[in-house]
């Protein structure tokens, strides 16, 4: 016959009411959680964003340009590329085909609120 699952707790903590399980489970002897480490303070204290210096830099000569997070330069770098394969949807646009459309997906959603009025 199986054995309930009731029968492998400490009876001693076993209560009907959750708030005298927790009330229980306190003051049962184990790790103070106010002296127990999480795992969050082991880390090493982190620099704000906005104080470091930009870490990736444009490996293009001639380019001087860096940026504090990776995907701003990888969208930089279209620039040099001249790769545009973010083009416009509406037929007739002079920002559609051919390659004539924008490096930048945002620079594309800007086009569409600003020349055809709607949003992305």
């Amino acid at each position: 016959m199986a054995q309930s699952t009731h029968e492998n707790i400490n009876p001693s903590i076993m209560h009907l009411s959750s708030n005298h399980l927790i009330s229980s489970l306190s003051n049962s002897k184990g790790p103070d959680p106010a002296t127990r480490v999480t795992p969050r303070s082991r880390k090493k204290p982190r620099m704000p964003s906005s104080t470091q210096g930009p870490r990736y830099h444009c490996p293009t000569a001639d380019c001087t340009r860096s940026y504090k997070r990776r995907f701003e330069l990888i969208r930089h770098q279209h620039v040099h590329t001249n790769i545009r394969v973010h083009e416009c949807r509406f037929v007739g646009c002079h920002r559609n085909g051919d390659g004539k459309g924008f490096a930048r997906k945002d620079h594309l959603k800007q086009h569409l609120k600003l020349v055809h009025g709607v949003s992305a």
